[in-house]
């Protein structure tokens, strides 16, 4: 909630799992700092949409239909998410982003990072100005598929046995980033 800039008491989460309902999912913010969270229980492999509003949508976050959370629709622009399999937590976001809260340094480092080509079919190449390591990849499901360790700025992987559909990379190191690929065979 750092880049918020109307005034606001309760930030909440809002979706096709509460219709939309305003404030019967409020946040916490446990450490009462800008970083806001929520638990909530989904049932696996059920697709939603939502995102984030405060005070019972007094105010709403306006999203980018052009990002890679959001469902693409220019007039209702809401973040997507297929409930994976087993118990996780989402990455921290901005609000209004689907990337998190960055300045600075943190900004052009994540701007140096290049994952190609994409989408592939054989070999998925990241590189990046920064030290990459470990990498994950996983399926729509959120059932991990390819660990690497990495510790490189540059990393080629092998991705010629996946199935063709949506995988997402993540490194948690500490130039951490999130993206989305695809693999057509």
């Amino acid at each position: 909630m750092s880049n918020v800039v109307d005034s606001f008491s309760v930030p909440e989460l809002n979706g096709t799992f509460n219709n939309w309902c305003g404030n019967c999912n409020p946040m916490v913010s446990p450490l009462l700092n800008d970083i806001w969270e929520i638990t909530m229980p989904f049932l696996s492999g059920d697709t939603i949409e939502y995102k984030f509003s405060s005070d019972s949508w007094s105010i709403q976050e306006t999203l980018d239909p052009t990002e890679n959370c959001t469902n693409g629709d220019v007039n209702f622009t809401n973040r997507v998410l297929v409930i994976p399999y087993n118990d996780f937590a989402l990455d921290e976001v901005c609000w209004g982003s689907c990337n998190p809260c960055v300045t600075g340094t943190e900004l052009q480092n994540i701007n140096n990072l290049k994952i190609y080509p994409n989408p592939s079919s054989d070999f998925l190449n990241i590189q990046s100005n920064n030290l990459i390591n470990p990498i994950s990849i996983y399926d729509i499901t959120g059932k991990l598929i390819i660990q690497n360790m990495g510790n490189s700025k540059e990393i080629n992987i092998d991705i010629s046995n996946l199935n063709s559909g949506l995988y997402i990379i993540k490194s948690s190191s500490k130039n951490s980033f999130v993206r989305r690929f695809v693999v057509e065979n």
